[in-house]
């Protein structure tokens, strides 16, 4: 999962006490900060796509490595699962593909209807 949403008590600066925020992660990287009670808001910078495609990247990259590491562990489980393997994996991709780009889509949503509600 690209897109993570926490809720934790944080102190707001505004509110002088501590209350509800969430706090949007995209990959291990925190986004955006918002106070729950007063509605303020903490945005850095993150590039959606950018670390997307970074995490395309580290999933195909490693791809070889699970692999090598699932044939010396169990050679006949894994020659025996490799058909179903090869066969379903266009369409785990797909979903996967698809999950992800929802995410991106209300991710991206969120954060323009906030700009929105901001002017």
């Amino acid at each position: 999962m690209i897109i993570n949403e926490v809720e934790a008590d944080l102190y707001c600066i505004n509110c002088h006490e501590e209350s509800p925020h969430e706090i949007i992660y995209v990959r291990d990287k925190i986004s955006h900060i918002r106070c729950l009670e007063c509605d303020r808001t903490m945005e850095f910078q993150t590039d959606i796509l950018h670390e997307y495609g970074k995490h395309m990247y580290y999933n195909l990259a490693n791809k070889p490595k699970q692999f090598n590491e699932e044939y010396r562990k169990h050679l006949s489980s894994f020659l025996f699962g490799l058909p179903v393997r090869i066969v379903s994996k266009p369409y785990r991709f797909a979903k996967e593909f698809h999950k992800d780009f929802q995410d991106i889509q209300r991710y991206k949503n969120k954060i323009h209807h906030k700009e929105e509600d901001d002017e």
